[in-house]
């Protein structure tokens, strides 16, 4: 009855939605789907589709499927696999995460909806400028600096700020159907498009498969499809006029004279930001309302407030309700990824990012034993995949301080290669690998940062919030200044007819020289004394920050620990050499090369 009712609404049709699908959108699609995925209940995965025949037959269906508003019925068949997570008891069904396996070319027409779907909500400019889920160009570090922007500038002047973070229950199985198709009808999508979208959730079946069994097929008829290229979207637009209640109390965060921030939204990811308590309650009190009507509930274990403040104000005591039900403080929480405490100090961030990356050594350690070893250059494009993202995960913020701490992550990558021990010289093992440092590495995400805020449009929300900031006094936007103008870069800022990416080339480039003249200048001066004994056979050959041809040559484990013995036991070969024996029997193992 109620999708009757929507279905008498007279809407504009729009054209670009509705165009005929080519073979040209179908084939972008295949290119678009990852490989080595699993493929769903019909084991069709990527590779299969990656010839022009395939793409042939699957034009021909997806096609008929838009024009007719009709998809086989396999396409909506899935497949769960369910993950334990961390921490979890594995008795406990809730304590899983099921991974969806649709089916490959249900998803590839799903991206073909998908790509039409974005692009006209950003030509329209539907979405709320607070959501940054799964939309171009913008990303979780952008809410994140957002976020951590406001706390500090408020900070700074002494202002308490008044967080809730949100969190949906379940947000993606919980969307009503009719209630999603009502919502995509008003901002003016129908005809083909909005039929192609809804045959996509005719007779939506499920199963699970455990311990290699899979159960019998069930039906779902709420929710987005977990796994779908346009789940993320359709939930977007179906939280997209949350945003505009909230606005309308018009009780955040000033930015400017004409901009308040209530509100940031990443998917379901929610977090309400206000300047005292009574309008961080009002807050609670429309999104409880808006819940009601739209039916979605919150997880209350993972939905807490955090009184962001200086270390000398007392948290406050106010009772935060949402309906009936009392909302908890919290004196850290992880927000996108990324860990926030009640005072904005990034001891507990840096900490927990070295244990995050220090798991991820561990398995890369892991699989390099079980090798045998690893090329050189396996080991560091397994590093910079595996750990590396884990141990930068926000550092274009937290990353203008220096942490030592996160060093030792990387240099014990560098012994776990070289076959190094423990008393071995961070300067001597960071030259064997010709790698710069963490703090280097740090400084080229917050740059990249800068030049990336720094382009965007004046009326995004994000570049407000930067603008504000360039008042304040050590704020993030001074503190990048600072070193903005340092290391000779100013040039760069305003620099109309260069691209971001060649921005950062270049401030790669001169920050890697930096660090390498860094560490010639250190190795010289080891323990405060110029050219002292620990590292004088290390210097004789290595003068410069690159890998040694000994590392990018050896193979074997066991003649890769005979190298690393000889090049990082210096006093135990002084005892019982010359510095001329010393050099011949480099010479002799190859660890000397003729241009070190």
């Amino acid at each position: 009855m109620f999708l009757s009712f929507i279905s008498s609404l007279t809407i504009d049709i729009t054209e670009i939605l509705n165009n005929d699908i080519s073979y040209d959108d179908v084939e972008k699609a295949v290119c678009r789907a990852k490989l080595h995925k699993a493929g769903g209940l019909d084991q069709i995965c990527a590779e299969f589709l990656r010839n022009n025949s395939c793409e042939n037959i699957l034009f021909k269906i997806i096609k008929y499927a838009f024009d007719n508003g009709d998809v086989p019925a396999t396409w909506n068949n899935i497949l769960i696999n369910p993950i334990l997570k961390p921490d979890k008891d594995y008795r406990d069904p809730l304590g899983y995460r099921g991974i969806a396996l649709m089916s490959m070319p249900c998803n590839i027409y799903a991206d073909i909806l998908n790509t039409r779907l974005s692009s006209w909500l950003e030509e329209k400019n539907i979405l709320a400028d607070e959501q940054n889920g799964f939309r171009k160009d913008r990303g979780c570090i952008e809410h994140l600096y957002s976020v951590t922007s406001i706390i500090t500038n408020r900070k700074i002047e002494r202002l308490s700020t008044f967080t809730c973070f949100i969190d949906a229950k379940k947000a993606f199985d919980s969307a009503n159907r009719e209630m999603m198709w009502f919502k995509l009808m008003s901002i003016g999508i129908n005809g083909k498009f909005l039929k192609g979208l809804q045959s996509l959730y005719v007779d939506v079946r499920y199963a699970v498969k455990v311990n290699g069994h899979m159960t019998d097929m069930f039906g779902v008829n709420m929710g987005v499809k977990q796994g779908c290229k346009i789940s993320p979207s359709l939930f977007s637009v179906y939280v997209n006029d949350l945003v505009d209640e909230i606005n309308n109390l018009n009780l955040g965060i000033p930015i400017n004279e004409s901009c308040i921030l209530s509100v940031l939204l990443y998917a379901d990811d929610i977090v309400l930001l206000a300047p005292d308590e009574e309008s961080l309650q009002m807050m609670l009190n429309v999104v409880n309302n808006w819940c009601s009507k739209w039916r979605l509930s919150l997880n209350f274990e993972k939905t807490k407030i955090i009184h962001f403040r200086c270390p000398a104000a007392p948290r406050s005591n106010f009772n935060f309700l949402f309906g009936d039900t009392t909302i908890d403080y919290c004196s850290k929480y992880r927000y996108l990824g990324l860990w926030l405490d009640e005072h904005l100090n990034w001891k507990y961030t840096v900490r927990e990012i070295r244990k995050s990356a220090s798991r991820a050594l561990s398995a890369l350690y892991t699989k390099f034993i079980s090798c045998g070893g690893m090329d050189y250059d396996i080991f560091t494009k397994l590093y910079e995949s595996l750990v590396q993202p884990v141990l930068l995960y926000g550092a274009s913020i937290w990353g203008i301080s220096e942490h030592k701490q996160l060093e030792t992550v990387q240099n014990k990558a560098c012994r776990y290669y070289l076959g190094a021990f423990k008393i071995s010289s961070n300067l001597a093992i960071r030259g064997g690998m010709g790698w710069s440092t963490v703090k280097t590495k740090q400084n080229i995400e917050v740059l990249r940062l800068y030049f990336k805020v720094t382009n965007l449009d004046g009326n995004m929300l994000v570049k407000k919030i930067h603008e504000s900031s360039k008042s304040k006094q050590r704020s993030w936007n001074s503190r990048v200044l600072k070193f903005i103008k340092k290391n000779d870069f100013s040039s760069l800022i305003n620099a109309q007819n260069m691209t971001i990416r060649q921005k950062v080339n270049i401030v790669k480039d001169k920050l890697n020289t930096v660090d390498a003249e860094n560490w010639l200048r250190d190795m010289h001066n080891d323990r405060n004394c110029e050219n002292g004994n620990k590292l004088r056979t290390f210097r004789q050959y290595k003068s410069y920050l690159q890998p040694s041809s000994y590392v990018k040559s050896v193979k074997f484990r066991d003649y890769l620990n005979c190298k690393a013995w000889l090049l990082f036991q210096q006093k135990k070969v002084a005892t019982i050499t010359s510095t001329n024996l010393t050099t011949q029997l480099a010479q002799l193992l190859e660890i000397l090369p003729s241009n070190p």
